[in-house]
């Protein structure tokens, strides 16, 4: 199976933004240019094996300064320890600032609707319910604006650094153009928006992701974010998918997911199986940054 990082429509989205994309036989690599003729280079989620010497390749014809790479293996995979050894002997670092979300939730949509529903929490259960006595309801929309909009005042409120306009509107615009990307919203009865939400869909391995979620400073009493999590799943499951991965939890090993402890606890009542996975590696090219890096992981 690819994550939804590694494919077609998540390169095609990079592309539109300037990266360069490399295929390395069902890996893409994504490589951002940089000033001076320098690159970056990330590799988000890839299957293993991963040939690293050709990597290491690419890195050098495009005067990389580093490259991170987050290997789609669980922490329980067999596995995991020799992809460890092989990644510390080609000479990268653990890197503690991950690429991608190192843990989330995983809900599996192929149970029936009403199996589904009994297998959240009662809070869960009961709140979904209370949304829709309180008149809150769901509506599918492509006004991306209203979108945005919410999500930047919900995420400064909230202390989240969020990507730009351009990035998230490209982001949008290069699924929904193949009918991979949906926008809910959580309107009142008086129509207006409480909460709102971005779902992404890896067809090929029929998985929906919920990818961005925001929500009003107002109204929080009606419990909204829960009724739109439902039917975004249903919306989901009605389209063929699977599985719905609720995209990033809380995970203690990293600081900068310090902040997710309270919509951790919202997913999590959602009963979605916990996965965690291996983290993030990182390799310098450049020996004063490798320095820094690693003057850095000391604080």
């Amino acid at each position: 199976m690819s994550d939804l990082r590694q494919t077609p429509k998540w390169a095609k989205y990079l592309s539109n933004l300037g990266w360069t994309i490399v295929k390395l036989k069902k890996t893409f690599t994504h490589i951002k240019r940089l000033p001076f003729n320098f690159s970056y280079i990330k590799i988000p989620r890839p299957n293993w094996p991963l040939d690293l010497k050709t990597i290491d390749k690419i890195a050098s014809q495009n005067n990389a300064l580093l490259i991170k790479i987050t290997p789609k293996i669980t922490i329980d995979d067999p596995r995991a320890n020799s992809i460890n050894a092989n990644f510390l002997n080609a000479g990268y670092l653990r890197d503690y600032w991950t690429l991608t979300i190192a843990k989330t939730s995983v809900v599996d949509l192929t149970r029936s609707k009403d199996t589904l529903l009994k297998s959240f929490s009662n809070t869960t259960r009961y709140n979904i319910g209370y949304a829709k006595r309180q008149g809150v309801k769901i509506i599918q929309s492509d006004d991306f604006n209203a979108f945005i909009n919410l999500y930047k005042v919900s995420s400064k409120r909230k202390g989240f650094k969020i990507a730009s306009y351009k990035d998230l509107k490209t982001r949008y615009q290069t699924f929904r153009d193949a009918n991979k990307a949906y926008l809910l919203f959580a309107q009142t009865k008086d129509n207006n928006t409480v909460a709102t939400s971005l779902t992404l869909l890896n067809t090929a391995d029929k998985e929906a992701v919920y990818h961005i979620a925001a929500q009003s400073e107002t109204h929080q009493n009606l419990k909204a974010p829960y009724l739109l999590v439902w039917e975004a799943m249903l919306l989901a499951k009605k389209g063929g998918c699977k599985t719905f991965d609720f995209d990033g939890i809380y995970d203690q090993k990293y600081r900068a997911t310090k902040n997710w402890v309270g919509f951790t606890f919202f997913k999590r009542g959602f009963k979605g199986q916990e996965i965690s996975y291996l983290g993030s590696y990182i390799k310098f090219y450049n020996p004063i940054l490798r320095l820094l890096f690693s003057l850095l992981t000391l604080y």
